[in-house]
């Protein structure tokens, strides 16, 4: 009895704790800056427009806080003006106007013109464009004008045109010019941005309430503080809609930031956490990564002949279509010369029209220009029949209309059709009587989304809700996929993906027939992941030579019964595999013929990876970088072709560093055999792809397969698994920061993300393996 006081005040102090806590992950506080003393003399301070037309923000015109010289045209001291745009005020009585100063863009002008009755307008001042960039000051003193009002007009140097301040003086101050404060101002999308990184400060301090030394009522607060902030954010964006993709840019990092707290704090042990705030918490965040991956619902192209946005993803359809369902006339080789030959002809034009159009020569790889190469965009037509013709110019006139003439040729220059015939001759199937348009189109994209739906849901069904949630999270949360677009409105690009992911959940329940039959259309639709089949025997390998008899290796080579002691399913899942690429390796080549397809996949392969390209990631990408030779500096150097100069330095530079790109590889292979010693098979097939951009050579997009990989810290120690997990989390944070700037630098930086993201995955999964080489743990057959 004597402690209920004690108690009581012990409440009360937590209360007001918790209170405190609540208004600060409500209070978005901005800090916006402060209006200075006006000059003496000075007319306009704080006055409105009488009248005011096409004028965002007018009130900025004469609010005192003057933005500093350089500062952007557009920010949150700007008015911005329309197109006749002006405005007009009223002194209150006629009186005089000695000078002048007004901040305003620097490329435009602006003219003053006073009246005594607001009938009759004289021009009294017309502020000239200036040099320098952004905002910039015009001052002019002794003026003679007189009036009671003032109308102050624009005229752009081009359609961006603001003023941050304009002072009128009845007399002449003392000090001219008068010394003004001056600020900076912040973009149209700062307000927002603080509304995304306090969505992320809510969700995170709802992580930290989650546990459980937290008193209950913080936690309460907490999760109210999070919903509110979710609601108002969720507004604010669909005010914004369509939401500007830095918005969205920044929005990854932020779900990458707070997924990594969330992990981390869940890493702990259970009975210090409530697992259902963090599940509900993360839950939030996979939503939000998903919307936030597909850009809040907004396309990425634009139809011209629609005069809107378009789901569609024109650049990569304009060429994975026709080579899909024309790949008997078109070969890998065909696309951009029958794409010229089906132009001229939908358009009736002659070929002088096109002589300059550069396109890429798919048989060497080089720039040509079309006048070079006329007698083989004429010839390509004798490989069709007239009626195919005929189809396949009306296909390519749709990919004319909704890209526009210079796009439609501009997309020349690409590599072309690089997939394999197994995802040729499956696309073929679904393309091969359908015509080219936006229904079709559409209808086809829709498959990824329904492929990675049925992933996740497997995901989460053999390897649990947490794991499911954390793969949802980096999927939307990384910005490898990103390079100008993603692949939303695409086909069957993510179906590697998919079948890779579901091949491991097949492996996790114990159905290898299934698994080996997934890992190897994934292999085979795609190339890259064909490592993850290759590791799936790592471990039974490992076993059979180290571990069969408890110590050491005894002599001789391991048995296939030494093989079946470490996986059992081992034989049927490499069985499956193989039979699978029997069937869909004879199938492609059936219906294309084995040499056109296969041997001119491997040639054109081959000739893609031999040549730097500025979007792919990994250890060459990394060795082949020097900071002296970005392609910014060598952009206005043309030897050869606009890209001869960058890729004969990157080349250069990887050629100095060939011994050490091969011992950081070999560094990662040992470390992913080590990996693998106690992995399970579909643990053993993720490391594997953890190669991916080691030994190989990807674009960056391909590498979003990393996904997948929080599956790996699913059966480690709590404390392995939220680091493994938050590492991957943390890789789409880092990579918000590459965004902008020059290209290879950007993808140098990615790479090095990548890299060192995947080793210190790999630290903690070598030390579990070495930690428990004493032990055989073999689980029961």
């Amino acid at each position: 009895g004597c402690c209920a006081p004690l108690v009581a005040m012990q409440r009360v102090r937590t209360q007001m704790w918790a209170a405190g806590l609540f208004a600060a992950c409500l209070g978005l506080a901005g800090c916006s800056a402060g209006a200075s003393v006006p000059p003496a003399g000075e007319l306009l301070h704080g006055r409105t427009p009488r009248e005011v037309h096409g004028i965002d923000h007018a009130e900025r015109l004469t609010d005192g806080v003057v933005p500093a010289d350089g500062d952007p045209w557009h920010t949150d001291l700007s008015a911005v003006f329309q197109g006749g745009a002006y405005a007009v005020y009223d002194l209150g009585a006629v009186s005089p106007v000695v000078a002048m100063l007004l901040v305003g863009d620097n490329n435009d002008r602006f003219n003053v013109e006073v009246s005594e009755d607001g009938r009759r307008y004289v021009p009294l001042w017309e502020a000239p464009s200036v040099d320098g960039a952004g905002m910039r000051p015009r001052l002019v003193s002794g003026l003679t004008g007189r009036g009671r009002f003032l109308k102050l007009t624009a005229q752009g140097g081009d359609p961006y045109v603001s003023i941050g301040e304009l002072m009128v003086f009845g007399t002449q101050p003392a000090v001219w010019p008068p010394k003004l404060e001056r600020s900076s101002g912040h973009g149209p999308l700062f307000a927002v941005e603080r509304w995304l990184v306090g969505f992320g400060a809510a969700l995170a301090f709802l992580c930290l309430c989650a546990l459980r030394r937290v008193p209950r009522v913080v936690l309460v607060l907490g999760a109210v503080a999070a919903t509110v902030t979710t609601v108002l954010c969720a507004r604010v964006l669909i005010a914004q809609w369509p939401v500007a993709f830095d918005l969205v840019e920044l929005l990854r990092g932020v779900l990458g930031a707070v997924g990594a707290i969330a992990v981390l704090v869940w890493s702990l042990p259970e009975r210090w956490v409530r697992p259902r705030v963090l599940q509900a918490a993360l839950g939030v965040l996979g939503l939000v990564s998903v919307l936030a991956f597909y850009n809040f619902g907004r396309p990425w192209f634009y139809d011209q002949e629609q005069g809107r946005f378009t789901p569609v993803h024109s650049y990569d359809m304009r060429v994975y279509f026709p080579v899909a369902k024309y790949f008997d006339e078109l070969g890998f080789e065909g696309v951009y010369l029958g794409s010229v030959k089906a132009y001229l002809e939908a358009r009736h034009l002659p070929p002088s029209t096109v002589a300059h159009v550069e396109l890429r020569n798919l048989h060497t790889n080089l720039m040509v220009r079309a006048r070079d190469v006329m007698p083989q965009i004429d010839g390509i037509k004798q490989h069709f029949s007239a009626a195919r013709w005929q189809e396949f110019v009306a296909d390519m006139s749709y990919f004319v209309r909704s890209m526009g003439p210079g796009d439609y040729l501009g997309s020349l220059r690409d590599h072309g059709g690089n997939a394999t015939p197994v995802w040729l001759a499956i696309a073929h199937l679904m393309f091969a009587h359908a015509p080219a348009n936006e229904r079709t189109l559409t209808i086809a994209a829709l498959l990824d989304p329904l492929l990675l739906a049925l992933t996740f849901v497997c995901i989460a069904r053999s390897f649990g809700m947490r794991a499911m949630l954390v793969c949802l999270l980096v999927f939307g949360s990384t910005d490898f996929p990103m390079f100008g677009s993603n692949w939303a409105g695409a086909t069957l690009r993510f179906d590697w993906m998919a079948t890779l992911g579901l091949g491991a959940c097949a492996l996790r329940t114990r159905r290898p027939v299934l698994a080996g039959a997934l890992l190897a259309h994934a292999g085979l639709a795609r190339a890259f992941p064909t490592l993850a089949l290759l590791f799936v025997p790592v471990p039974a390998m490992l076993y059979a030579l180290f571990d069969r008899t408890g110590h050491g290796v005894r002599s001789g080579l391991p048995s296939l019964a030494d093989l079946r002691l470490g996986h059992p399913w081992l034989l049927r899942t490499l069985l499956s595999g193989a039979l699978t690429v029997a069937l869909l390796v004879g199938m492609s080549g059936a219906m294309f013929g084995f040499s056109k397809a296969w041997v001119g996949w491997a040639e054109k392969i081959t000739l893609h990876t031999e040549d730097p390209n500025l979007n792919h990631v990994g250890v060459r990408t990394v060795m082949s970088f020097d900071p002296d030779m970005v392609d910014a500096k060598l952009a206005g150097v043309a030897v050869g072709g606009p890209w001869s100069p960058w890729q004969n330095a990157q080349m250069a530079t990887y050629k100095r560093h060939t011994a050490m790109a091969w011992a950081l590889r070999l560094a990662f292979l040992l470390m992913c055999l080590l990996a693998c010693r106690r992995a399970r098979p579909e643990q053993a097939a993720l490391i594997g792809t953890m190669l991916i951009p080691v030994l190989l050579y990807p674009a960056n997009y391909y590498c979003q397969y990393m996904f997948l990989l929080p599956l790996l810290g699913v059966d480690q120690r709590l404390r392995t698994r939220g680091f493994i997990e938050a590492v991957l989390l943390l890789m789409s944070t880092a990579e918000y920061f590459t965004l902008h700037g020059p290209g290879d630098v950007r993808f140098f930086l990615e790479s090095v993300i990548l890299l060192v993201g995947y080793a210190l995955v790999l630290v903690p999964l070598c030390l579990e393996a070495l930690r428990s080489v004493t032990t055989l743990q073999r689980e029961p057959g």
